[in-house]
């Protein structure tokens, strides 16, 4: 779907329409290494110390924000909604309150099982404790006994 040219006869080149060999320079070549290096391979390392720091399932919630971050840098730098009707509007809206929604039930459900656990981690001392009291009461009763 792109145009050839043709340089010298068997050497063919492809460009997208609208795309030059002038267009390619030196702020386009920075621009393509830093997004392949930093934005993508640095991006990937922090999500695998993400995952282990708090889980796959919260680490997972940072992808559900680059639909949001996408739809207000293109609102605010690009102006996208100039043109868009008031249900195009009214629809990307909805899918933010998604999202949001989203996040929000994963924070709840999250604190719901850190809940879980604290009530679990506490009546498991709570027997240990009782369980280390009765051994306590039944030595000193034999050293009473003796």
């Amino acid at each position: 779907s792109g145009d050839t040219e043709t340089s010298s006869p068997g050497d063919t080149v492809s460009t997208s329409p609208g795309v030059s060999q002038e267009d390619i320079n030196t702020q386009t070549l920075i621009a393509l290494l830093y997004l392949g290096i930093l934005a993508s391979a640095v991006s990937y390392l922090i999500q695998f110390i993400l995952i282990h720091e708090v889980g796959a399932v919260r680490q997972m919630c940072v992808s559900y924000i680059v639909p949001v971050v996408g739809l207000i840098e293109g609102v605010v730098w690009r102006d996208n909604w100039k043109d868009t009707q008031w249900w195009g509007k009214c629809t990307q809206i909805f899918g933010l309150c998604l999202i949001f929604s989203g996040l929000l039930m994963i924070q709840f459900k999250r604190a719901e099982d850190e809940e879980g656990k604290q009530t679990l981690v506490s009546h498991t001392h709570t027997r240990a404790d009782a369980s280390h009291t009765q051994a306590l009461e039944i030595e000193m009763q034999q050293h009473t006994d003796n």
